[in-house]
Formats: C-alpha cells, structure tokens, sequence
C-alpha cells in the first residue's frame, strides 16, 4: 500500500503577497562621526524597502561584524556596505582590500564615500575593487542629497545579492 500525502496548495494570493513585500535590506555603515552616522542612518531608513542599518565606527568592528567574529557572530549579513573612507584615519582603503580579499565578503557591494576628487584616490579605491566612488559634498544640503541618490539607487534600482 503507497502511502500519500496531501500538502495543502498554496494559494495565489499568499504567493503574491510574498512576492510583493520587499524583503529587509541589511546595511552596514562604516562611519566613525557619530552625527554622520546619524544623518547617514536617517536618509537611508527613507524610502518603500525596508532596510536595517547597522553602524560600525571603525575598521575593526566593521571586520568583526562581517565575519561574525565575537558578540557579532548573530549578525546578519549586509546586503550593501557603505564605508566612509576619509575619517578612518586612512584605513579606508585597508578595510575595503581585507573585504574584498575575503572570498565571503567580496561578493557583498560597496560604495566608498569620500571627500576627495583627486583622480588618483578615485583610481585607487577602484584598483581594490568598489562597486562605487561617490564623492562626499561638505555642506549638509549637499550631503543630503547625494545620500538619498545613493540610497535611490542601490536600494531601488540595483539588484543586491541575497547571503
């Protein structure tokens, strides 16, 4: 005698409903100024999708979190990392090469953001493989805006990979 089973289907509408919910995004910012963070975490949160960011104020906590390394090991995965280069005290650059070496971390975006618009930071940056440079304007205004461009298109128009 076969044994079978009867699943219940599901029904069109609850596959659609799981269609259309967008799913969280996960976010980190690497941004050592507090009021930055701040202003960064706000402009973000912004918008239809959902998304959690996270804050890390320097390279080793940002380290910590990705790799899931001491009481980050329940930290989910970014779908996106926003790393301010210019106030990490130069280690910018050392952060986005230790990502992007990392064969578990290199598939995960980031946008480098930085005050320079020195050709060769640009090059730089991109020799280490960001995704995007995005120059970061001084007044707020500016600031502002250039966030929520960034925001519109890597949250909107970008298709983020799924850990």
């Amino acid at each position: 005698m076969a044994l079978t089973l009867d699943f219940p289907r599901p029904s069109f509408l609850s596959i659609w409903f799981k269609m259309s919910v967008p799913r969280d995004i996960e976010i980190l910012l690497v941004e050592p100024d507090p009021t930055e963070a701040r202003r960064a975490t706000v402009m973000l949160k912004r918008g239809r999708l959902r998304s959690h960011v996270t804050v890390a104020s320097n390279d080793a906590q940002a380290l910590a979190h990705l790799r899931r390394e001491a009481n980050h090991y329940r930290s989910p995965r970014p779908n996106l990392i926003l790393l301010s280069g210019d106030n990490l005290m130069h280690r910018g650059k050392d952060l986005l090469a230790a990502i992007k070496r990392d064969p578990s971390l290199l598939h995960i975006p980031v946008v480098f953001l930085s005050n320079s618009e020195a050709e060769a930071d640009v090059a730089r940056v991109y020799d280490l493989d960001a995704n995007c440079y995005v120059h970061k304007p001084l007044t707020d205004e500016a600031i502002d805006r250039v966030l929520e461009t960034t925001r519109e298109f890597w949250l909107t128009i970008a298709k983020l990979p799924v850990d």
